[in-house]
């Protein structure tokens, strides 16, 4: 496991706000660590979803995690978007900002989709422009997730890995490392998704997404509808085998379940976190160290 400290702070296991449990978490201050909204959802003040928001707010740590960003087009930076988002974040203080590795938009066009980007040494150079860009804006540091994708550029000159452990240096911003996304995409395109994990520094990591997905045909699909697949558990405890404890949370947006549903996910994910903790990077258990016993 690397030793370098993570630039943003461990905040425990979260679970996404959606509408459907906003009477429920208020009433109830359920025991969950944090919580994180989607960015848009709150960005007009006033209203119920911002009433919400400030009192969970109160009572927990909030990050802001966005789908609009649209990092990798070729438009212009949205002035307005940014103001707005600043202006989010100044009212609720949210302990990090994120979005995704990827573009939305093209000649003013919205496809409300996140397209994946070229792995080219110009898109690169380009996407950390941009992403300092943000960050000098909301004077802070953000992260960028790896989002799920179904097809692949042309013209490719370095993997996917390879671009967002470079482009994380070279804009100094953090990784939200969605590792059902990693599973999703490894099998639609061949690759082997622990050579992916093992590519990213582990210091810039400062979040992790799990979900569920769908088999449509020979493609696996990021549907967040569903429980986290076995697979994508070891997936994730071979991540923290790698880079250590990092900030969990359970993405479930579509045919929401129940709010306890959710909770036995977050005990499943608070499981597979210690077993991930406990192994070494080759996934054998890790010995204990000279006077100390492993944990009951």
């Amino acid at each position: 496991m690397n030793t370098s400290a993570p630039l943003f702070p461990q905040l425990g296991f979260g679970l996404g706000l959606r509408r459907e449990h906003y009477q429920q978490v208020i009433q109830s201050n359920p025991a969950v660590d944090w919580f994180e909204v989607i960015t848009e959802n709150f960005m007009v003040p006033g209203g119920n979803a911002r009433r919400v928001l400030e009192t969970v707010r109160r009572d927990y740590p909030v990050v802001l995690h966005g789908v609009s960003l649209s990092i990798g087009s070729l438009d212009p930076l949205r002035d307005d978007y940014l103001d707005e988002l600043a202006a989010l974040a100044r009212a609720v203080e949210p302990i990090w900002i994120s979005d995704h590795l990827c573009w939305g938009s093209a000649h003013g066009v919205y496809a409300h989709d996140l397209l994946p980007v070229a792995y080219t040494e110009a898109s690169l150079a380009h996407i950390a422009r941009r992403v300092q860009a943000v960050q000098d804006r909301l004077g802070r540091r953000i992260l960028l997730e790896n989002p799920s994708t179904y097809m692949q550029l042309a013209g490719a000159e370095m993997t996917e890995w390879q671009f967002l452990a470079e482009l994380a240096g070279r804009a100094d911003c953090g990784i939200l490392l969605d590792v059902n996304n990693v599973f999703v995409s490894a099998h639609n395109h061949g690759f082997d998704p622990r050579a992916y994990l093992r590519a990213l520094p582990p210091e810039r990591i400062g979040q992790i997404h799990l979900a569920g997905h769908s088999v449509e045909g020979e493609l696996l699909i990021d549907t967040h509808d569903d429980f986290v697949r076995d697979e994508v558990w070891q997936l994730y405890a071979d991540a923290l085998a790698l880079c250590g404890a990092r900030a969990t949370m359970i993405e479930w947006d579509a045919q929401v379940p129940a709010f306890d549903v959710l909770e036995g996910e977050l005990a499943r994910a608070r499981e597979w976190a210690a077993r991930g903790l406990g192994q070494s990077v080759d996934g054998k258990p890790r010995a204990p160290r000279k006077g100390h016993r492993d944990a009951a």
